[in-house]
């Protein structure tokens, strides 16, 4: 099985600015050891904490990897995956939707979401819950926006601005073509690193059966959505 071309779903100069920064389009044949790198990078997020808590180290490694594998899968053929290697160590790797691109259950299914199912067991409704709340926030926050599905750094090149160097080409483009770009992070650790790269918080909102956690709803200010002020009304007034 291989992968669609990554022109399929963005334009070839978006792929040439991601080669610039020392990005390229992930393949097919990439996706285990990238799922790997994910696992490492993501083994103390608080949500996949919450959502695969075993507390034996084997096993938690297992599921994070089999979990960035099917999530990989899905946004590979859906989107566009991208990734940075220092020889034959990944350093980074990002996933992004395009604009108005919105994943579907059957997208999910065939690309193997169906084993998330086991996988999750019954962190299930919690899963699905936060799921649920995030598109419910992509939709008020991020309409036809790029959408940032996945970003991780390897433990061991964090600090190194590999993660400026992967957003950056999206975020020009984002901002040329005037629709922006949006996203969620659950780690409150990660909102000041993402405000440096010019995306705003627009709303914090709990994550339901995970009380003690949050979707922190960011974007860049092309991608808020316009008012419609009547004939009769004056224009709304810009927001600081």
């Amino acid at each position: 099985m291989s992968s669609p071309p990554p022109e399929k779903h963005c334009p070839p100069e978006l792929i040439n600015a991601w080669r610039t920064q020392g990005f390229e389009p992930l393949q097919h044949g990439e996706l285990a050891a990238a799922a790997e790198m994910m696992a490492s990078a993501f083994e103390a997020d608080p949500l996949m904490a919450e959502l695969l808590p075993d507390t034996r180290r084997p096993a938690r490694a297992h599921k994070l990897l089999r979990f960035y594998r099917i999530q990989l899968r899905i946004f590979n053929d859906k989107g566009v995956c991208v990734a940075a290697r220092r020889g034959q160590q990944l350093q980074a790797v990002l996933a992004f939707l395009p604009p108005r691109r919105v994943l579907t259950l059957s997208d999910e299914v065939l690309n193997g979401g169906l084993a998330l199912l086991p996988l999750l067991g019954w962190h299930l409704p919690a899963a699905l819950d936060v799921q649920s709340r995030a598109s419910t926030l992509r939709q008020r926050h991020g309409p036809g926006a790029w959408y940032t599905a996945l970003a991780a750094v390897a433990p061991a090149a964090q600090k190194q601005g590999w993660l400026r160097r992967g957003m950056a080409p999206v975020l020009t483009h984002a901002e040329q073509t005037g629709v922006g770009m949006y996203l969620e992070t659950q780690n409150p650790t990660n909102v000041t690193v993402y405000q440096r790269m010019g995306l705003h918080l627009q709303e914090t909102a709990p994550l339901g059966r995970l009380p003690h956690l949050a979707h922190h709803a960011m974007r860049t200010p092309e991608a808020a959505p316009r008012p419609h002020a009547s004939p009769a009304s004056p224009p709304a007034p810009a927001q600081r």
